[in-house]
């Protein structure tokens, strides 16, 4: 065994929280050194490069098993928001309401905008339509 700190994971965050700085055990990243803290994309290269057992051994265990069980807002939005709404088990983060009701401000503020995401005329890019990209 090595005395070596153990790498810690960046948690996913909400888009509009751009300045969170959470590992995926919950700790401010500022608490550890740069070295051993990494992002989700970082984590899992190496991950790969060293193996399970080896893995189990270079990071924290709670980094590396709640990395598996929440996704990023990419991959599952409403997971990822579920998260900050006290699926964590650490209660509910007391910023929430303030952001959900200022996205619905802006959602009234644009709702020509926000119609015209949802439907064919928009940018959004659903996940259901790229897997049924990939999937042809």
């Amino acid at each position: 065994m090595t005395d070596e700190p153990k790498d810690h994971v960046m948690r996913a965050s909400l888009p509009w929280r751009p300045e969170e700085e959470l590992t995926e055990c919950g700790r401010p990243a500022g608490n550890f050194d740069s070295r051993y803290v990494l992002s989700r994309a970082d984590a899992v290269s190496r991950f790969r490069q060293h193996g399970q057992r080896r893995s189990y051994q270079l990071f924290c265990m709670t980094c590396l098993d709640t990395v598996n069980r929440w996704p990023t807002w990419e991959k599952d939005p409403a997971r990822t928001l579920s998260r900050h709404l006290g699926g964590y088990g650490r209660g509910r983060d007391d910023r929430i309401d303030d952001e959900l009701r200022a996205l619905a401000e802006l959602v009234d503020r644009h709702r020509d905008e926000f119609d015209a995401l949802l439907t064919a005329e928009g940018d959004l890019v659903r996940l259901s339509a790229v897997r049924h990209r990939r999937r042809s």
